[in-house]
């Protein structure tokens, strides 16, 4: 597994930070090291976030926040000594439990998808995020009922996009196909079709979320291809969600 501190603000991670990666760690005992720092403004990080995630960083194995003050100064002439704020931690970090180790109020109750193909989750102080696409979310308020809508910002790069459909089972006055080789080729994405809608299936906790999804792609997907695109990212969404 790997092993990941982050730095915390006010609930959310703290601007303009640059933190370490980590090695792989194997089974059995040892330390370990890890850095961030904030590269730029005059900021207070109130929070370190600890998260333990598979090797291949795609699951959340184990996560605990721990309570400090740091305070950060783009001044040269400012010398600030942090301040940790004491808190005895467990002796044992019980991989198999670790919502336990989270605040009431961010502990996940359920997660759900509408038949829009909107993911929502539910938290334990009634509150709810809901991710419509990479840069579209919206929170629901526990106490007003109010939603608010969150736009994020990302800088577009270039990139390769899904490939046209292949050509026909037909040879053209310019090109030759083999037929035994396109059906080969379909069979195969089918079969990695139906792996991909057993991992989304896995990852939702109740059969409705699960059909609100077919509804969804069944409206939003007309060919294998896409089907199998829509059904990549949606994953690629939710496990985006997990870590």
């Amino acid at each position: 597994m790997r092993i990941f501190i982050r730095p915390i603000t006010s609930g959310k991670l703290t601007p303009n930070y640059a933190a370490s990666g980590s090695p792989v760690y194997s089974r059995g005992k040892g330390t370990g090291s890890a850095n961030f720092t904030i590269t730029k403004g005059n900021v207070v990080v109130d929070q370190l976030r600890v998260q333990v995630l598979s090797a291949n960083q795609n699951q959340l194995m184990f996560e605990f926040y721990v309570p400090v003050k740091f305070t950060f100064s783009s001044s040269i002439l400012t010398v600030v000594r942090p301040e940790v704020i004491v808190k005895p931690l467990p002796q044992k970090l019980e991989v198999i439990a670790p919502a336990d180790t989270l605040p009431d109020k961010f502990k996940e109750v359920k997660r759900t998808v509408t038949k829009d193909g909107i993911i929502e989750i539910h938290y334990a102080d009634g509150s709810v995020r809901g991710i419509i696409s990479d840069k579209l979310e919206y929170r629901v308020d526990p106490v007003t009922g109010d939603t608010t809508m969150v736009q994020k910002m990302f800088i577009e790069v270039p990139g390769s996009s899904q490939p046209a459909d292949p050509p026909g089972l037909f040879a053209s006055t310019t090109t030759e196909v083999d037929e035994n080789w396109l059906l080969s080729l379909n069979a195969w994405i089918g079969y990695l079709g139906s792996q991909l809608l057993n991992r989304i299936e896995s990852q939702l906790a109740d059969e409705e979320s699960f059909q609100n999804y077919k509804v969804f792609e069944q409206e939003n997907s007309s060919t294998l291809y896409e089907q199998v695109n829509l059904r990549y990212t949606f994953l690629e969404k939710l496990l985006r969600l997990s870590s």
